[in-house]
């Protein structure tokens, strides 16, 4: 089907017109019809179309040209205020804080040796090869 749809090729323009205006016939004259008689009420009042604004462009132009006239127009520099120099006055700092005693010498321990545990491993292995647990470890 697929095939025999593409071998037709696209349809022209008044081809598609008729075939929509067959289907949606109802349809379109209903708008049409609705579209008419939007076409013929009168205008209100408040739906007066609105004038052209191009005499605006003459005194906005007008101001934004004196804005940057007065942005670069050159400004008088302003008024250096006078210095003045008062006497230097040498004051002696404080003698800096003692140093902070030294800390203790703190002799360092020795790591503890470490303890002989009959249970560690709890078993032992005989002549035979067979792992025997020991009693006293079963506390």
């Amino acid at each position: 089907m697929a095939e025999a749809l593409e071998a037709c090729g696209p349809a022209g323009t008044s081809e598609l017109a008729a075939w929509v205006r067959d289907l949606a016939a109802d349809s379109l004259r209903e708008r049409q019809r609705r579209l008419d008689e939007v076409e013929r009420a009168p205008q209100p009042a408040s739906a007066t179309p609105r004038r052209s604004r191009a005499w605006l462009a003459a005194p906005v132009a007008g101001l934004a040209l004196a804005a940057v006239a007065v942005l670069a127009w050159p400004r008088p520099a302003p008024a250096i205020p006078a210095i003045t120099i008062s006497p230097v006055v040498h004051v002696d700092a404080p003698p800096p804080p003692a140093p902070p005693p030294p800390a203790p010498v703190v002799a360092a321990r020795k790591p503890p040796k470490p303890r002989v545990d009959a249970c560690n491993p709890p078993y032992v292995i005989d002549s035979a090869g067979v792992k025997r647990f020991k009693v006293e470890c079963f506390h």
